[in-house]
């Protein structure tokens, strides 16, 4: 870049890493592999991912909340077009308990899941006012 394109207010890189006093990474902000998606991460002072926020190829945004173990526990996402929207939770497992989903601008649902990721109940809500409930009560174990 030409000196006369430096502008003092502005700093340029590919990867950005917050360091504490002991110059342990707590933050860093870099493109993924693809070099078409983003994320920025926060990290406990073991190294352990807690907070990830991203935005994909496709271009979903992602909000990814992990445990102390780096498992994503609850995650809020956002397809690129606006639909559908998702709000999740999951156990140590990495298995699906609950979601809320808008799938377009008028139909919405919740999803509730056993700890072994079998759902049980979903109600849903759909444009003109119709609605289900499902209940499954004959999940295979």
């Amino acid at each position: 870049m030409p000196l006369e394109d430096v502008d003092a207010n502005v700093v340029r890189a590919r990867l950005f890493e917050l360091v504490d006093d002991e110059g342990r990474v707590r933050a860093r902000m870099a493109p993924r592999d693809d070099a078409d998606s983003v994320g920025l991460e926060f990290y406990e002072r073991d190294g352990t991912v807690r907070l990830a926020l991203g935005i994909n190829l496709e271009g979903t945004t992602v909000i990814d909340l992990k445990d102390e173990a780096g498992l994503t526990r609850a995650r809020l996402g956002v397809e690129s077009a606006g639909t559908p929207t998702v709000f999740s939770l999951r156990n140590a497992a990495d298995r699906l308990l609950a979601q809320i989903a808008l799938h377009d601008e008028e139909s919405t649902a919740l999803t509730l899941s056993d700890e072994r990721g079998n759902r049980l109940i979903q109600v849903a809500v759909f444009g003109e006012g119709d609605a289900s409930i499902h209940v499954n009560d004959t999940v295979v174990r």
